[in-house]
């Protein structure tokens, strides 16, 4: 499936004050995918969010990236009509794209995850101008667990681990383990509605966010927002309905000003708003745990 003339960013907001639970889902804007962040009419399915100043542009809080081919594309939100920088990554991905990527604030970087022949592969690329390493540097960081799929990647900078999406048999889980490759991978179910892929997660604070989406017709798509240490049913703290949402990257910044966080979902061209061009993005709301 294409994704960028055919590519939709939806963005949740996590309001963090009273009387923001009246705004949960509520979509707030919308931003188009340029042409220029394409690579044959698609944008891939990755998306995450920097702060610009790590590019050399503090004037801009924070920047969209996207990823196709062996290139990252860094967009304004504010003003997406031309990339702010393009990187090329060396080694790119030896197919494909980098599938989905994810901010590791901590360390400067971004964690990517390409799929293999039997698994996944996981990759730290530097984007950061503030360092002596040449941008765009790719270096191996460990293979993903048995199982593990390139749906979706976290990281949580508080205990410094990973989270990525996986089948157990044919349960939608995701898996928690640490940056070494020696390190035990656990899992916890997606739980996502019956009929439902697992097409996106982020970590926020002690939340897991888990996006769903039926392969073929939008039908009990959604957000599910749970606790990041089991995910239990009983523990969700809301599904929110989106249509089609894709890969989740989670947003601190945007929404400061209003004491919300925001979290951007990348989904396909089928649910572009009339006009929307290559692609676009819009917001909505939830509070975090």
């Amino acid at each position: 499936m294409k994704r960028t003339r055919v590519g939709v960013l939806i963005v949740l907001l996590l309001g963090t004050i009273a009387g923001a639970e009246a705004f949960v889902g509520q979509e707030r804007n919308s931003v188009s995918i340029p042409t220029a962040a394409q690579c044959a009419e698609d944008s891939g399915t990755a998306v995450a969010v920097v702060p610009g100043g790590k590019i050399g542009s503090p004037q801009i809080p924070v920047l969209l990236v996207t990823s196709c081919t062996n290139k990252l594309f860094f967009l304004d939100p504010a003003n997406p009509a031309t990339p702010v920088l393009t990187l090329t990554t060396t080694p790119g991905p030896t197919t494909g794209n980098w599938q989905a990527i994810t901010l590791r604030a901590d360390k400067g970087d971004l964690l990517a995850c390409q799929p293999v022949t039997g698994g996944t592969t996981l990759h730290s690329i530097d984007y950061s101008s503030l360092n002596t390493i040449t941008d765009g540097t790719v270096v191996p960081v460990r293979n993903g667990p048995a199982g593990s799929t390139c749906a979706g990647l976290a990281w949580d900078s508080n205990d410094k681990t990973i989270y990525q999406t996986g089948l157990s048999g044919s349960q939608n889980v995701v898996f928690h383990f640490g940056e070494s490759a020696t390190s035990t991978a656990t899992s916890v179910l997606a739980n996502c509605p019956t009929g439902d892929s697992v097409t996106g997660i982020s970590v926020a604070g002690t939340s897991l966010f888990v996006s769903c989406a039926t392969p073929v017709v939008s039908l009990n798509d959604e957000i599910r927002q749970g606790y990041k240490v089991d995910n239990s049913p009983g523990g969700a703290v809301r599904d929110v309905v989106v249509a089609t949402p894709g890969s989740l990257a989670y947003d601190p910044v945007s929404l400061g000003s209003e004491f919300k966080d925001a979290i951007w979902t990348k989904g396909p061209g089928a649910q572009r708003p009339t006009g929307g061009g290559a692609g676009a993005v819009s917001w909505r709301v939830s509070p975090a745990r």
